[in-house]
């Protein structure tokens, strides 16, 4: 009898054991199907609560399986069963605790925190013809010096030398510079509409396209003033930095940004460089002081720019980041895991085990907001947030690790880039003191780094500002007299 009830106790168990394996394939089979984009089954958003709740199912009942082996194979749970069980148990909440996220956060920023200027969608569409797909492409050669390795590196410092060289340049961009003029009629330039998405797929300008043009620029409006003909150059550069500057202040996009800043340190250089030369009269020197103001704090600050990579960041990570593309966003950059179906599969686990979507929107919504306030001012205060960002990176978590690990690369310091733009300004600061000087004008400004007036070479009897630092005779002070790119 005993004989018989043990058998039919093994049999029992061993159905019920394998009735739970193949419902929980069946429960892995249809998450690793459901997680996925080309699924009809569900929703976007039903999937990421379908794929909890199937690892929640799995771990259970795998559980249960566990534990009714323990209790009802062995007639009693002796010492070495208990440590099983509570082995299991620690197992299965560690599981649970990987796999739960928080709520969805509200998010930090919207599109109406950084509303386009007036006009926009007119100014857009003419801006637009520089994007980088589909855009004027501008094929010139531009004059370089070399350096001692015989590589083209900076303005050439004699451009008489290279006189048919800039001029057949100068008319290669000539469809760029229609583009110019037509966005010098408008007050301010947009780079983002309020229809325009932002996102993986928001329009950007052609880096090459309209640094080649400002170069060209650069180097016509210098050979017009050697050749004794520098109000006509002057006017040139001035109606590029006009475009430049309006743009400038209102950029979203922040390749956008630091194109125009990179053109705007160009022209201040160019204007410097023409206003050294003996050929450069009076009216060319007040037309320069008339348009090179100093630049102020709302045209370089970064803050719009960055809350639009919040916006961009919190699409990404809400929408197009997947358990299909989480490994290949991890460490490769491209689709690897993604061509085959085991890769797929591994990357779905681990973007269960190591990713919290929300946790990660709450954390990254942190950082920002952080950033986003230490560029309220000029220089940006990047203190608090830099500490902050440190610490996180600092505090090793088990939960949330490639979530984790994503905010470090999502969220930049924007330590660089907050000196950059403060440099460019300090720029602008030293090129329009000059400028007053030559025509006879007194014009006092204080150094963003120190907040008292810029410091003078006791040699060169030149302008100059502290750098980063704030530190007078250091590789970082910002002068004067040095060429344009």
């Amino acid at each position: 009898m005993k004989s018989v009830v043990r058998i039919a106790r093994d049999v029992g168990i061993a159905v019920v054991g394998a009735a739970m394996m193949i419902v929980c394939g069946l429960v892995t089979f249809l998450y690793v199907v459901c997680v996925s984009e080309s699924c009809k089954w569900s929703s976007v958003e039903q999937r990421p609560h379908f794929a909890i709740a199937a690892c929640i199912m799995v771990v259970v009942m795998i559980g249960i399986w566990t534990l009714l082996t323990l209790v009802f194979w062995r007639k009693k749970l002796d010492q070495k069963g208990r440590v099983r069980g509570s082995i299991l148990g620690v197992l299965v909440l560690f599981l649970l605790y990987l796999v739960i996220d928080d709520a969805q956060p509200t998010p930090q920023f919207t599109r109406a925190d950084i509303p386009p200027p007036a006009g926009a969608e007119e100014s857009y569409e003419v801006l637009m013809k520089f994007r980088e797909e589909g855009g004027i492409k501008l094929q010139v050669e531009l004059p370089y010096a070399t350096n001692s390795g015989g590589y083209p590196r900076g303005f050439p410092s004699n451009v008489l030398a290279h006189a048919g060289a800039i001029e057949e340049a100068w008319r290669g961009v000539g469809a760029g510079w229609a583009v110019i003029e037509e966005l010098d009629a408008f007050d301010a330039i947009a780079d983002i509409t309020a229809n325009t998405p932002i996102d993986r797929t928001t329009p950007v300008m052609g880096f090459l396209v309209y640094r080649t043009m400002g170069r060209a620029c650069s180097r016509y409006a210098v050979l017009k003033t050697e050749q004794g003909e520098p109000e006509e150059g002057v006017a040139k550069l001035c109606q590029l930095d006009s475009v430049t500057r309006k743009a400038l202040r209102h950029a979203t996009v922040l390749l956008h940004k630091m194109i125009w800043i990179a053109v705007a340190e160009d022209n201040l250089r160019t204007a410097d460089r023409i206003a050294r030369s003996p050929k450069c009269t009076r009216a060319a020197l007040r037309t320069m002081m008339e348009h090179f103001v100093p630049l102020t704090a709302e045209d370089v600050l970064v803050r719009r720019t960055m809350i639009a990579e919040y916006i961009y960041a919190w699409h990404c990570h809400s929408e197009w980041l997947t358990g299909t593309n989480f490994l290949d966003t991890m460490f490769y950059g491209e689709a690897k895991f993604a061509n085959s179906w085991s890769g797929r599969t591994i990357s779905r686990i681990a973007y269960r085990a190591g990713y919290n979507r929300n946790r990660v929107l709450k954390d990254m919504g942190k950082h920002y907001a952080l950033l986003v306030a230490g560029h309220e001012t000029l220089p940006p205060d990047m203190l608090v947030a830099r500490e902050a960002m440190e610490k996180y990176e600092n505090t090793p978590r088990l939960k949330n690790v490639g979530g984790r690990y994503l905010v470090g690369v999502t969220v930049p310091a924007f330590m660089k880039v907050g000196q950059t733009v403060t440099k460019t300004k300090v720029l602008s600061d030293l090129v329009a003191m000059e400028l007053h000087r030559r025509v006879g004008k007194d014009l006092a400004l204080a150094d963003p780094w120190t907040g008292k007036p810029y410091l003078r070479d006791e040699k060169s009897g030149e302008l100059f500002g502290v750098g980063p630092d704030g530190k007078a005779g250091t590789t970082d002070d910002i002068k004067l007299g040095e060429w344009p790119r």
